[in-house]
């Protein structure tokens, strides 16, 4: 009798997993809130945040930087502001050199919805404002959506290194549409 209940209890544990009851359908932790600043006509908005998720906007190099690379890499993506948003909102970028950047928008399901930006760019600051769409300008669903971006770095080892090794950068961020 004993065994053949606890033998029950596995069979019933089984099903409860094959059936996903026990899986969590958010790969989200939060956002980062913040709002939105408008520094005046012409000028570029600027963000105030309110409250971190340290699980959004953070850099992954892949292979890592060796600690005694003499050229740091200055990137700076996120956060969205204003989060939550209802209108729209601002990706802030700061580019450290000439690199092919991809930045996009994937809802719940990991479906990508948005792309935002797939091109190269030079090193400086850029807004990529995303008015709240997908790929066919359809307004999106109040929800939770992440911001993906990924770039391929190239660092050489000295000024005669013609190779050079290729880091891949990417992060990724949450942005709430209410």
């Amino acid at each position: 009798m004993k065994r053949t209940s606890s033998l029950i209890v596995v069979l019933v544990f089984l099903i409860l997993c094959s059936c996903d009851l026990f899986k969590d359908d958010s790969p989200y932790s939060g956002i980062t809130v913040t709002t939105l600043v408008e520094v005046g006509e012409g000028l570029d908005p600027d963000e105030i945040i309110i409250s971190e998720d340290e699980d959004d906007w953070n850099i992954k190099i892949e292979p890592p930087l060796p600690t005694s690379t003499s050229t740091p890499l200055i990137l700076h993506v996120g956060p969205a502001f204003p989060n939550p948003c209802t209108d729209s909102t601002y990706i802030a970028v700061d580019f450290p050199d000439k690199y092919l950047l991809n930045i996009y928008i994937k809802d719940k399901n990991g479906e990508k919805i948005r792309t935002l930006y797939y091109d190269t760019l030079t090193a400086g600051r850029y807004y990529f404002h995303w008015l709240l769409d997908d790929n066919n300008s359809n307004r999106v669903n109040n929800g939770m959506y992440r911001c993906y971006y990924t770039y391929n770095y190239k660092r050489y080892e000295s000024h005669f290194d013609t190779v050079g090794v290729i880091h891949k950068v990417s992060g990724y961020g949450d942005i709430k549409v209410e």
